[in-house]
């Protein structure tokens, strides 16, 4: 029987140091030698988790933008569902007239206003294409669109977002405390997950997911084995019974190394 594992990357499968450590590493190659497949479920971009992947050593999936692309074992992308450019154009000119800083995705493009005032560029400059938008009629289409603001004034932005005319054409979610992420309304985790199930004929019931954000709530919700990381929100475990010892404690390796027997 086919077994997939999938995993969250920032809080869960990375320690504080957004790094993989080597017992990490060891029990998922021994995993993957045993035919288990493996999945990154993430809100980066498939650019800025390759870098993990090749971390691990193995072939996997990568479900990135929060379910908006998913790549095969080979890095092909085998689906995607970008918003509609007149849905960006709604959603950057709300961001606009209410003075939130955003960054845009496409495959390979990052799109924002000022390159002099954005504080993403030191992070995402060598991965991306940076493009600055002008004030035309003309948007691209976008994976995801990702507003930034401090914590306290992101959930209140969040409430705004879901009252103007345009929400019920995204899906939105607040991925760290000053990052909230815009993406189709169709896409999330779960979806993803969905669909890797059906293409690769992989029962439900043998998906275990690891998360412990918002963003991974569908994802958790979808999977037959959902496990929370105990630094998870409490949203989290309130829905799903079962733990995983915190990011820093390797809790993903522990879990795996008992539930598939790897000792």
């Amino acid at each position: 029987m086919k077994k997939l594992v999938i995993f969250d990357l920032d809080g869960t499968l990375l320690n504080e140091k957004k790094e993989i450590t080597e017992r990490t590493k060891k029990i998922l190659r021994e995993a993957y030698s045993k035919g288990i497949d493996f999945a990154i479920a993430s809100g980066r971009s498939q650019h800025s988790i390759k870098k993990f992947q090749q971390d691990l050593g193995i072939k996997i999936f990568s479900i990135c933008n929060n379910g908006a692309n998913v790549y095969d074992k080979d890095e092909n992308l085998i689906y995607s569902n970008p918003m509609k450019s007149e849905v960006v154009k709604k959603v950057i000119t709300f961001l606009r007239e209410n003075k939130v800083n955003y960054n845009g995705f496409s495959h390979r493009n990052l799109y924002l206003d000022d390159r002099e005032k954005n504080p993403v560029l030191t992070v995402e400059s060598g991965i991306f294409d940076i493009i600055e938008l002008g004030n035309g009629d003309n948007f691209p289409e976008m994976f995801k669109i990702i507003a930034r603001q401090d914590e306290e004034a992101l959930r209140k932005l969040k409430d705004f977002v879901l009252q103007q005319e345009f929400a019920p054409e995204i899906d939105v979610t607040i991925t760290q405390p000053n990052c909230m992420d815009i993406v189709d309304k169709n896409c999330s985790k779960g979806n993803a997950i969905e669909f890797i199930s059906k293409q690769f004929n992989i029962p439900i019931d043998e998906i275990i997911a690891f998360g412990d954000g918002e963003n991974d709530y569908s994802m958790l919700a979808a999977a037959g084995h959902p496990v929370v990381m105990e630094n998870g929100m409490l949203s989290l475990k309130e829905a799903f019974p079962t733990r995983a010892l915190t990011n820093e404690e390797e809790g993903v390796a522990v879990y795996l190394e008992n539930i598939l027997n790897l000792k």
